[in-house]
């Protein structure tokens, strides 16, 4: 661990390191860049890295536009996946920005991931990423593969049963355009495909779908509207001090769905600047379903809390609500603390807030680029009955 750590520390300086920035902010304060929707060749003025205003007309001649910034990042990653798995492997984004976008224009990028680990687990994913005519439109493609052992718990316990095991073989794949309709907000169309295989099932009586649809393998086609300034992965942090996407899924049998059912989902985030180089960032996370989603469409805890691994607490509905609090140390440097509380429950009127699962740990971060507001972290963190640490690129909110 120690040696993939300097191997990224070592990356960073080589990759991120070479190419000066045409423009100096001044990252000493942490909290995150405020979303400019207009072109810069329109604005008057910039910040230096002392915070005075510079007026554009004393700027050089090459300054006073949108820049073409483009790279590429080839990044190890580190995770735990499950009690039994741990997977390693690396994250490859170029990324670029068209000339005469503004400075803190989100980037595009097209990324490629690959992990393995234990168990013959395979993680494969691909995604592009676009943004033109100065960030009013948004196109966004996806497909991932998943290849894994899984387990199969009773469902809407407190300490769920384990039932049994299968292998899993997930196909997702993720289509999305979305145009800006006011402030730095979106509206878009949404569109989802998922293959959920379930093969090798032991022990193989408990597979049965009069138990739950979907435990012999389904599929889920769905089409909904999302609204909201939310980045698409977690590559780049928001840019606004108010980040939230609002989603409504229909996934139909009419589109090659199992079972026809809804996901509703709300993502609220809130980036506080306490003082300089102190930050607090929070987060509330809702999902709940409609109609009769398949065994694998359930909510998943683990999905959000990574203390919790995908398959142990399911349920129709989940609520999570998490904060975390960001030290800018010195220069790239950050270290973080974070806690958080998952509920899940078949019924939106049955959670309990003294029923929670906690997550709580703490790691570091490294700026691979300010600019473009990524960075690299090590995190350590525990939950109930479960702890491990992760390294890799991005963050979770």
């Amino acid at each position: 661990m120690k040696n993939l750590f300097l191997l990224s520390i070592f990356t960073a300086f080589n990759i991120f390191g070479q190419a000066p920035d045409p423009y100096k902010f001044d990252y000493s304060n942490t909290e995150p860049l405020e979303y400019d929707d207009s072109n810069s060749s329109d604005n008057t003025e910039n910040y230096d890295s002392s915070e005075n205003y510079i007026i554009e007309d004393d700027l050089p001649q090459e300054y006073k536009r949108g820049f073409l910034n483009s790279g590429y990042s080839f990044f190890p990653i580190y995770e735990r996946i499950d009690q039994n798995t741990t997977a390693a492997g690396i994250d490859f984004s170029y990324y670029f920005r068209r000339n005469g976008e503004p400075a803190k224009s989100s980037p595009n990028y097209l990324r490629t991931v690959f992990t393995a680990g234990q168990n013959q687990y395979t993680n494969m994913g691909i995604s592009f990423n676009n943004y033109w005519n100065n960030e009013l439109n948004n196109a966004y493609a996806s497909f991932q593969y998943n290849r894994r052992w899984a387990y199969y718990y009773q469902i809407s316990q407190d300490n769920p049963v384990l039932l049994g095991e299968y292998r899993a073989s997930d196909f997702d794949l993720i289509l999305s355009y979305r145009q800006r309709v006011f402030g730095n907000s979106y509206i878009g169309l949404r569109y989802n495909y998922e293959y959920n295989g379930m093969s090798d099932r032991t022990p193989f009586s408990v597979f049965s779908e009069q138990a739950f649809i979907g435990l012999t393998g389904s599929s889920a086609s769905g089409l909904g509207i999302v609204l909201g300034n939310l980045p698409n992965e977690n590559v780049y942090a928001p840019r606004s001090t108010f980040a939230y996407e609002i989603s409504n899924m229909f996934y139909l049998t009419a589109f090659g769905s199992k079972s026809d059912f809804g996901k509703h989902t709300f993502d609220f985030r809130e980036y506080l600047g306490l003082f300089k180089n102190h930050t607090l960032a929070l987060q509330l996370y809702i999902n709940f379903l409609s109609g009769t989603p398949t065994y694998r469409q359930l909510s998943s805890i683990g999905d959000l809390l990574r203390a919790y691994y995908h398959d142990k607490y399911l349920d129709y509905h989940m609520m999570v609500l998490r904060g975390e609090y960001r030290w800018m140390m010195f220069d790239r440097f950050m270290m973080t603390a974070f806690l958080g509380a998952g509920y899940h429950s078949n019924s939106i009127r049955k959670f309990k807030l003294n029923d929670y699962l906690p997550s709580y740990g703490a790691g570091f971060r490294y700026f691979l680029n300010s600019e473009l507001n990524s960075f690299a972290r090590l995190e350590y963190f525990e939950g109930r009955g479960s702890r491990g640490f992760m390294f890799g690129i991005g963050d979770d909110f």
